[in-house]
C-alpha cells in the first residue's frame, strides 16, 4: 500500500468488525491480486506494520476459513495460496478502493 495513506481508520474498523486490525488490509491485497498470493510478497506490498507475523496469522485464518487454498505445486520454499471466490473478496476489494480514494468505509454505495 502507498506510504502516504493513513490506515488508522481501516485498522480500527477491521479490529471492531473482524477482531483483527490487519484483516481488511490483507484481504484487500489478496482480493486485488491475480489470485495467487505468497506471504513474502504480501509483506513486501503491505510493509511493516502489519509485518511478517501479522500477515502470516491472517493468511492462516483465511486458509482455515477456506478463503485461501494451497495448490499441490510447491516452488522451492515458497508457499503460494490461491484465492477462493467468495463475497469477502468483493467486500475487501471495495474497502481497499474506498480507503485509497479517501472515502469513508461507512459509505458502501457502488
Amino acid at each position: 500500500m502507498a506510504d502516504d495513506i493513513d490506515l488508522t481508520a481501516t485498522r480500527e474498523l477491521s479490529q471492531t468488525l473482524l477482531g483483527a486490525q490487519y484483516r481488511i488490509e490483507v484481504g484487500a491485497a489478496i482480493a486485488e491480486s491475480d489470485g495467487i498470493v505468497c506471504m513474502v510478497d504480501l509483506v513486501k506490498l503491505l510493509g511493516d506494520p502489519p509485518g511478517k507475523s501479522s500477515v502470516n496469522v491472517e493468511l492462516k485464518v483465511l486458509e482455515r476459513a477456506n478463503l485461501l487454498a494451497r495448490p499441490n505445486i510447491k516452488k522451492d520454499r515458497r508457499i503460494d495460496l490461491v484465492r477462493q471466490d467468495s463475497g469477502s473478496s468483493t467486500i475487501s476489494r471495495k474497502s481497499g478502493a474506498q480507503h485509497r480514494s479517501g472515502r469513508s468505509s461507512s459509505s458502501w454505495s457502488s
